[in-house]
């Protein structure tokens, strides 16, 4: 609104009254300071999400969302140069032409005129930034959250959540192409057991290469209601995997959860 819609009202003052630079330089100050808090917050609130999703700096560069995440932080570092300079250059000087009366540096003068419109086309790159800046934070949450990369040092990659009121932990171990031993351990919603279960299945989609679907059917552990385990080679190959959790049981809905996990060598 203040990048495009603004500047279209100043046209109704008249020029060379100064009418136009007493508005702005009343109404820069007062959106900077808005715009600089609502910048930092978003810069705050980034970091954090950043600290939560990502599992390792190099993801910054190697995964979707952290390149995302990367073309944010460059736009917000943008945003907050153009806010410190309107509240500390531009503000400033339209103050002082405002409570001017001089022709030649009053609010109507020359040099008014042109920091008024320069400030409008700052206004308008602004918004323009705003709105790219949203469009990235969109692309953000689209994404999946980064997967899990293991390592050799690194002896399980562990998934846990909740879906359909059901808690679930997926456990892959070593994930490593190859065999791998998977346990799922699966509660409900008062943190007991699942009990009454007919088929617990997790399927496997290589997504940089149609390998087909990887089925895997997990039996109950003895002993141990609510969990259940296979060992499989069906994650055989390094790269991004697509898991889908599937629970069958007669009488309801099935319960499905999908999500991703990066195989390193």
């Amino acid at each position: 609104m203040f990048g495009f819609v603004f500047p279209g009202t100043l046209y109704r003052f008249k020029p060379g009254t100064g009418d136009r630079t007493r508005v702005l330089a009343a109404i820069i100050p007062r959106f900077a300071l808005i715009a600089l808090a609502s910048v930092v917050i978003l810069g705050i609130t980034g970091i954090i999400e950043a600290i939560v999703q990502l599992k390792a700096f190099e993801q910054l560069w190697t995964s979707s969302y952290g390149q995302a995440l990367l073309l944010k932080l460059g736009l917000f570092i943008i945003l907050l140069g153009l806010g410190i300079y309107y509240q500390l250059r531009v503000g400033p000087r339209m103050s002082s032409y405002a409570v001017g009366i001089d022709e030649q540096t009053g609010a109507g003068s020359p040099d008014a005129d042109k920091l008024q419109r320069s400030s409008q086309t700052l206004l308008r790159v602004e918004a323009v930034l705003a709105i790219l800046l949203l469009v990235s934070v969109g692309i953000l949450t689209s994404l999946s959250p980064t997967p899990i990369v293991a390592s050799p040092i690194s002896r399980a990659a562990v998934y846990q959540g909740t879906v359909s009121g059901l808690k679930y932990t997926v456990t892959i171990d070593p994930a490593r192409p190859g065999q791998n031993s998977i346990d799922i351990v699966l509660k409900d919603h008062y943190g007991q057991p699942l009990r009454e279960t007919d088929t617990v299945t997790l399927s496997a989609n290589m997504l940089e290469m149609d390998m087909g679907l990887q089925k895997m059917v997990l039996k109950p552990v003895k002993n141990s209601p609510g969990h259940y385990r296979t060992t499989s080679t069906a994650l055989s190959m390094a790269g991004n995997w697509e898991l889908t959790l599937l629970i069958q049981h007669a009488g309801t809905k099935d319960i499905k959860k999908t999500f991703t996990i990066a195989l390193g060598y």
